[in-house]
């Protein structure tokens, strides 16, 4: 699940001030990267490393970028990086805000929308999570099928629907890569909560009952990018077992200490994939539950 919690202030805006901050958010970057991401990628709590291995980095501080809101959570660097995987340009967001830190729904997706009106067709997002599914172990990773959203917060301008926002075709090459390299994990749902409060015991029973990971992230993102016609993968690696029969007290420096012991294998799956040939087009149908890793 995500980390550690700071409120922040709530800054709200009207849609077109959202459309201005992202057209500004654009001349900044352009102003110092003239290249063209096509995919955009998340990196979730202790994931962060994964952006330091980018070639032709260029590198901004969410507080250069006008609407960004600049993370309090621990494990999340707060900077966008510019660079290339192979021969694919990419731009990363090293960190993310969550609905917790006081942050407003729209605060919180705003980096998507830039990402989106840079370029970017495509996005991966990542995340830490607690594995609520018996069968899932520590560093597991989870490609997302679909999600339970708890955290009773939407955007009122979405349009075009978003029943299964996840695109079949990545997630079926993401499993693909993962068998290829012994990287263990599964299709899966994801829970979100608001937070900042871990579960109580008799939530985690009920919660295991209609999904298999949870954490306070990603949902947001993920149907933000799909009212804007991105494709979308996620991936939760999962960083803590949630057990309600078993008095183990969840703890943001282990949750970030598992995700990073992960964050490897995670730039090795992305890496494999982007090398590989992106999915750029599909149905958006759900992925079917048979297609697991054994």
């Amino acid at each position: 699940m995500d980390e550690s919690r700071r409120p922040t202030s709530i800054a709200l805006g009207s849609s077109q001030d959202r459309t201005t901050d992202s057209h500004l958010c654009v001349e900044v970057i352009r102003s110092k990267s003239s290249l063209t991401p096509r995919v955009g990628i998340i990196l979730g709590t202790g994931l962060g490393e994964f952006a330091e291995t980018l070639e032709e980095r260029v590198e901004f501080a969410y507080a250069e970028i006008p609407g960004f809101p600049v993370p309090s959570a621990a494990g999340h660097r707060g900077r966008l990086i510019l660079g290339k995987i192979g021969r694919v340009d990419v731009a990363v967001l090293q960190g993310r805000c969550h609905l917790y830190e006081g942050r407003a729904y729209e605060e919180v997706c705003h980096p998507v929308r830039t990402l989106h009106r840079l370029g970017v067709s495509s996005l991966i997002t990542t995340c830490a999570a607690g594995g609520l599914a018996t069968d899932l172990r520590v560093g597991d990773l989870l490609v997302l099928q679909d999600h339970v959203n708890l955290q009773f917060r939407r955007s009122v301008n979405f349009t075009n629907g978003f029943q299964f926002p996840y695109c079949e075709r990545t997630s079926e090459k993401l499993l693909e890569i993962m068998r290829k390299q012994d990287i263990p994990g599964r299709l899966g749902s994801y829970l979100a909560v608001t937070g900042p409060n871990y579960e109580t015991r008799a939530e985690l029973r009920f919660f295991r009952r209609i999904a298999d990971s949870i954490g306070m992230s990603t949902i947001p993102e993920v149907l933000t990018a799909h009212q804007l016609g991105m494709s979308v993968a996620s991936l939760a690696t999962i960083t803590n077992v949630c057990n309600p029969d078993q008095a183990i007290v969840a703890d943001c420096d282990h949750v970030i200490a598992a995700a990073a012991e992960t964050a490897p294998r995670v730039r090795r799956l992305i890496t494999t994939f982007l090398e590989n040939g992106l999915c750029r087009s599909d149905t958006m149908s759900p992925v079917t539950a048979s297609q697991t890793l054994k």
